[in-house]
């Protein structure tokens, strides 16, 4: 998995707004490059934008940065409204201010991007940000909850107000492509009200949503003309030599000598034993030094001679533009592979969760297909098994339950798990309450393709 998950304090939100200085990226006149951006998804989005005052796809100026930094504390973004509460706990020091979902290119794209000339940057760049906006508008529209009502019994459908910050470089000053998709923890609920976000729901939508970033950052370089290679339930694009991405992954050598020398100090042979995620994230976090940054103009000066002494530079780059032959699915193909996914996982499992569903079809589609494209295929399929659930010809376990009185859709028990790409666990489960608004996901999913 190339997603990571992290709370964050307020005190925290300021690392956002240093990024934006120390790489170079804070340009609000350019309309290219690596940036940030507000991304407002989910029931009643539009009702948010007008109540918060912030437009959903716009970059980030110099004015929006005591807007987010209000948001992180818990009050109303408007000059005029600061004092506002928007949480019950604004202004706690120790209250969770964001979730922060960052999403990572797979190494052979960040290389790729650091060796290519200006306008295929931007366009690589163009591509993750679809991508990113993908994760947040799948998660926003069929994941947004947020407890109402005495002790928070009620879950109400609301919208996800989120900023988009890009980056391009490690902590060991590698290329590393990657968007912090900060969650803001308060949201304006349907109704107009307003709250905090229960992420429960959302963290089992995290891998799926995972994957369907994985399929449209995908199809976006084989729009570039790049070949796309599936690696394992992630992909990376053909051609690019083995040894120039482990030389341009130095903090990924580092934690894994780290975790191996932890392994011998535990008196386990790190070969018959590798290392856990648990580990993994332990040493992470043990071994993660200040980010300084250098400036960006030197570092790709740097990336350039050292991709130029492996013999992979700019040249190579351009052709590999001229090697992808992936053949782009029809509605045709991607609802037979959707459709082949769901009877699979009707035979292999007792159940499964819709997120499962979408990470298994997104992953199957990967660089033949955009998000918007393989949702579509996902929600005709689903809507094909409710059919035959209500006609009685559903084949082995009943794919989505039904309410026989009211002939619908019956909600099933709250609980869910974390699907992970490739991997099945669990119905396929409808999304939870009657929150789901399909308007606003095909806007959201609309507009991101912009």
């Amino acid at each position: 998995m190339t997603v990571s998950h992290k709370k964050t304090s307020p005190a925290g939100g300021q690392y956002y707004i240093d990024g934006l200085e120390e790489e170079g990226l804070h340009d609000s006149d350019d309309p290219h490059g690596l940036t940030a951006l507000w991304w407002i998804v989910g029931p009643g989005s539009v009702a948010a934008e007008v109540a918060l005052g912030i437009d959903s796809g716009r970059r980030f100026t110099a004015a929006d940065l005591p807007k987010f930094e209000a948001l992180v504390q818990g009050f109303h973004p408007s000059e005029l409204q600061r004092k506002r509460r928007l949480v019950q706990n604004a202004g706690n020091p120790r209250r969770v201010a964001l979730h922060d979902f960052t999403l990572s290119a797979p190494k052979s794209v960040s290389v790729v991007w650091s060796q290519a000339d200006e306008r295929t940057k931007r366009l690589i760049e163009a591509a993750q940000g679809r991508a990113a906006r993908a994760f947040v508008s799948l998660v926003g529209s069929r994941a947004a909850y947020s407890r109402q009502g005495k002790a928070g019994i009620l879950k109400t459908p609301c919208a996800i107000v989120a900023a988009l910050f890009a980056h391009g470089t490690s902590r060991a000053e590698d290329p590393q492509l990657h968007t912090h998709c900060t969650l803001l923890n308060v949201t304006i609920r349907s109704d107009g009200s307003s709250g905090a976000l229960e992420t429960r729901k959302i963290m089992c939508w995290q891998g799926a949503a995972a994957c369907l970033y994985h399929a449209e950052l995908a199809f976006g370089l084989r729009e570039l003309g790049f070949g796309i290679e599936q690696a394992g339930n992630l992909f990376e694009v053909e051609g690019v030599p083995a040894e120039v991405c482990v030389a341009f992954s130095q903090r990924r050598r580092a934690v894994l000598a780290a975790a191996t020398s932890e392994l011998l100090r535990r008196g386990r042979d790190p070969e018959q034993t590798p290392p856990s995620r648990g580990l993994l994230r332990k040493v992470v976090i043990q071994t993660r030094a200040p980010k300084v940054m250098r400036p960006r103009s030197e570092l790709e000066h740097s990336w350039l001679q050292r991709g130029e002494a492996m013999g992979f530079g700019p040249n190579q780059v351009r052709e590999l533009m001229h090697g992808g032959n992936a053949r782009v699915a029809d509605r045709h193909e991607m609802l037979t592979i959707a459709r082949s996914v769901a009877a699979e996982l009707d035979q292999d499992l007792n159940e499964f969760t819709e997120p499962t569903l979408v990470a298994r079809v997104a992953v199957a589609l990967a660089g033949r297909a955009d998000a918007v494209g393989i949702l579509k295929a996902i929600d005709a399929v689903i809507d094909e098994l409710a059919q035959r659930d209500r006609d009685g010809l559903a084949i082995g376990t009943s794919l989505l339950p039904v309410d026989r009185e009211k002939n619908s859709l019956a909600p099933r028990s709250d609980d869910c798990q974390k699907p992970q790409p490739g991997t099945g666990n669990g119905g396929v489960r409808a999304a939870e309450g009657s929150g789901q608004d399909t308007l606003g996901m095909g806007r959201a999913m609309e507009r991101m393709r912009e």
